[in-house]
C-alpha cells in the first residue's frame, strides 16, 4: 500500500470529521428544529391545550423520536462514508 503524504492525509481527517458532523451534529440540531416546529404549529392550530398534549406525547416517546432523526440522518451518510471507502479502495 503507498504512504499517504501530507494533503491527502489532512483531506482524509477533514472528510471524517465531516462525517462526524452529518451523522452527530446536524441530528441533533435538526431534532431541536423538528420539535419547536411541532410544538408551536400546535399552539397555532390548537391553542395552549395542544401545546400541553404535544409536549407530553414528545416527552414521553423522546427515545423513539431521536432514533428516528438519527436513522432518517445517519444511514444516507454512512452509505456516503462506505462509497467513499470502496471507491479509494478500487483506486488503490
Amino acid at each position: 500500500m503507498p504512504k499517504m503524504d501530507a494533503s491527502q492525509r489532512w483531506k482524509n481527517l477533514l472528510l471524517a470529521a465531516l462525517a462526524f458532523a452529518l451523522m452527530i451534529v446536524m441530528p441533533t440540531l435538526a431534532s431541536y428544529v423538528v420539535s419547536y416546529a411541532i410544538i408551536y404549529g400546535a399552539g397555532f392550530v390548537g391553542g395552549e391545550p395542544a401545546i400541553e398534549r404535544v409536549v407530553a406525547f414528545m416527552n414521553e416517546n423522546m427515545n423513539l423520536y431521536s432514533a428516528l432523526v438519527y436513522l432518517v440522518f445517519g444511514i444516507p451518510v454512512l452509505f456516503w462514508v462506505r462509497g467513499m471507502r470502496n471507491r479509494e479502495r478500487t483506486r488503490l
